[in-house]
């Protein structure tokens, strides 16, 4: 199992991508670990979390899921549309071949750094990160330009809280 962690843009899903391509969608199980988010974008900005706030996703299960693949089990996980913001699913994964899990809060839990083979923290450049997250959520999500710069400071904020702190791990 491979674990990846960045902050929002830092190339997880574009890597995770690579990966499947060139080692074939049998030979790698994907596992986006933003499924797990708990709320809505709608609610989540009404409650004044960011996703990156560990408050606003079910680590516990998302620890449980990667515990099963971890054995071999198959998982039924939540899906979190990125175009809508919005929850739907639930989807059976089955791990096959090399399990990638990706997420700002991949090494979260206390439980699941032990799960991983390797774990990358992905760490770009900041201002290449955040071109990268303003083409992404214009292109890709639904946002503004002028939405993706107004929460910048609190997603910001809570990276440096939640994310950052995963380099270490």
């Amino acid at each position: 199992m491979l674990g990846l962690v960045g902050e929002s843009a830092a190339g997880k899903t574009t890597l995770v991508r690579g990966v499947v391509r060139l080692l074939g969608r049998d030979g790698v199980t994907p596992l986006c670990l933003d499924d797990y988010h708990r709320y809505s974008r709608a609610e989540l900005q009404a409650c004044g979390l960011t996703a990156a706030d560990p408050a606003a996703n079910d680590l516990g299960l998302m620890a449980v899921h990667l515990a099963e693949l971890r054995a071999g089990r198959r998982i039924s996980k939540p899906l979190y549309d990125h175009r809508s913001g919005t929850l739907r699913g639930p989807e059976v994964v089955a791990p096959t071949g090399l399990v990638v899990a990706y997420g700002m809060l991949t090494l979260t839990p206390p439980s699941t750094p032990a799960l991983f083979d390797l774990t990358v923290y992905l760490d770009p450049a900041p201002a290449l990160r955040r071109a990268w997250r303003l083409a992404r959520d214009v292109s890709e999500r639904g946002y503004t330009p002028d939405e993706v710069v107004a929460l910048a400071p609190a997603r910001d904020r809570d990276a440096a809280r939640f994310v950052l702190v995963q380099r270490a791990r």
